[in-house]
């Protein structure tokens, strides 16, 4: 199993973001207009007027490029994202939000909701508050988060996406957030709206700009007639050269996506409890045996193995590697992927897994260096039994209480990192420490699980996501825990949490001078 390579989308601006069809379904208005003016020919009132033969044959030349204008204007609007007559999702009115959508609840013990029972079910036994097992049960359950209790479960509340940059790839796909009224399942009387227009801004009770879009800020801090009790918020997609400032950054009440440091965090880059001891068959401290066979030092045939198909990437990783291979040999460093001259097994993914399981270390080196930027190359592989040589940001959590990866800033140049690793494949008991945790039932880092208890949601979070999207095209299905997390939005009562969590600052992120400074120059 290899860590996503969703890299590609680094080095494309916002503005070459495929648009998507929009969300303001403007194709059945126009089949409504048509319809109408179709209906219009066979009434006598309007061929009245049309005395002659000729003035019948120029009022049907006019409907007919009228069709066409709509038509053509409903085509652009698809082509940009947006929806031709209706710019952003109009909010319902109050009668509207009244409906059955908003008076239904869900059940609390329904199993074709929640699932057959398991740890996470509120029915189970659970262990007591403040114990470390209760510590481990949240993190693994989202149980820091009270999604019960939202605050726009029975009062309106209205989230607005505002800026020119929310396409429809990176609010449906990559922020989760979703488009409309009644799509949040634990806050019915929540509205999502998407729009470049100030006046509706003004209005709402959140507002989110993305990291491109961040000085449109200054129109809401500046306007006397925006809501005093308003959330701004920050959205960062990815480590973009596009940086808001840090006194930019300052005029927003948190941040959300990236970042570990991040109020609401990219959930896909977090891995749970359950999945770091169990991996890919487990769930929760031994309970599952794994079907990847665990090697021990002297078992495994291979050194050190990357899986990269982004190549040149802005963090000098390819240098950093060739540096690496300059020191430990072709024959110790097995490069797979399009920057690599190997092939990895076919699906299914554990035959990949197996393979890496074969090896010491595996190379999780990101491809954009930034403080705070660690995505899933550095969880996703710590979940496999090899030993992480993590490349990427200096700031990370403490997720294990004994050594469980390397990092390779920790040295001052990659020679002396090769050298370490050498080191370690010649002597296995010290190579073993790295893995010691994974027979530690309490060695995950309480301050990690408090962190994703908070951060990470939990399996009834997303599962009725699930259930309110199953059938939709697929197409339209959401990433149900990047929904669940945008869906916070709709909570006051985590946003003032959110509000309250230190602040960090980010930076651009490091340019390749910079990186060759910090990586190899250091001496």
């Amino acid at each position: 199993m290899a860590p996503r390579e969703e890299d590609e989308e680094q080095r494309q601006s916002l503005s070459s973001a495929p648009a998507g069809s929009g969300g303001g379904g403007a194709g059945s208005g126009v089949s409504v207009q048509l319809e109408r003016l179709a209906s219009y020919t066979g009434r006598p009132s309007l061929f009245g007027i049309c005395a002659t033969r000729k003035r019948a044959v120029i009022v049907l030349v006019l409907v007919v490029l009228f069709a066409i204008t709509v038509a053509v204007a409903t085509g652009l609007g698809n082509v940009t994202g947006w929806s031709w007559g209706d710019e952003q999702q109009q909010q319902p009115a109050e009668s509207e939000v009244e409906g059955d959508l908003f008076t239904t609840d869900l059940p609390a013990e329904n199993d074709e909701i929640y699932g057959p029972k398991q740890e996470c079910d509120p029915r189970a036994p659970r262990p007591a508050k403040g114990t470390y097992e209760y510590a481990m049960l949240a993190a693994n359950c989202g149980l820091g988060y009270d999604y019960k209790n939202s605050t726009s479960k029975d009062t309106p509340w209205n989230v607005v996406l505002y800026g020119k940059n929310w396409y429809v790839q990176t609010t449906h796909y990559l922020s989760g957030c979703p488009l409309g009224a009644g799509q949040c399942p634990h806050s019915p009387k929540c509205v999502f709206t998407r729009t470049t227009d100030l006046s509706v801004a003004k209005k709402g009770d959140v507002v989110m700009m993305f990291q491109h879009d961040h000085k449109l800020v200054d129109d809401l801090v500046r306007d006397r007639n925006a809501r005093k009790k308003q959330y701004r918020v920050l959205y960062y997609r990815e480590a973009f050269w596009t940086y808001p400032p840090r006194q930019s950054q300052a005029k927003y009440d948190f941040q959300m996506g990236v970042h570990w440091q991040s109020a609401i965090w990219n959930p896909d880059f977090a891995v749970s409890p359950s999945k770091l001891y169990g991996g890919l068959d487990g769930y929760g401290f031994n309970k599952v045996p794994s079907s990847i066979p665990f090697l021990k030092a002297n078992e495994r045939p291979y050194f050190a193995i990357s899986i990269i198909s982004h190549c040149n990437a802005w963090s000098k990783r390819d240098m950093y590697i060739a540096a690496l291979t300059d020191v430990l040999g072709a024959n110790r460093v097995h490069r797979y992927g399009q920057c690599g001259d190997r092939t990895l097994p076919p699906p299914p993914i554990k035959n990949a897994a197996k393979l890496i399981a074969k090896y010491k270390f595996y190379l999780s080196f990101e491809n954009m260096i930034q403080d705070g930027y660690m995505t899933e190359k550095l969880l996703t592989v710590l979940a496999m039994p090899i030993v992480p040589v993590y490349y990427g940001s200096r700031s990370l959590p403490n997720i294990t209480t004994t050594p469980s990866f390397i990092k390779a800033s920790d040295y001052a140049y990659p020679q002396r990192l090769a050298k370490y690793l050498l080191y370690l494949d010649k002597n296995p008991e010290e190579y073993e420490r790295y893995h010691a945790w994974r027979s530690d039932p309490k060695s995950i880092h309480p301050q990690f699980l408090e962190m994703l208890a908070m951060k990470s949601p939990g399996y009834y979070e997303t599962q009725p996501i699930r259930v309110m999207d199953k059938d939709k095209p697929e197409a339209e299905k959401r990433r149900p825990n990047r929904a669940a997390v945008c869906c916070r939005l709709c909570d006051e009562n985590h946003i003032l949490w959110a509000k309250s969590q230190p602040r960090t600052f980010y930076d651009v992120p490091l340019h390749s001078q910079d990186v060759m400074r910090e990586f190899f120059g250091r001496k």
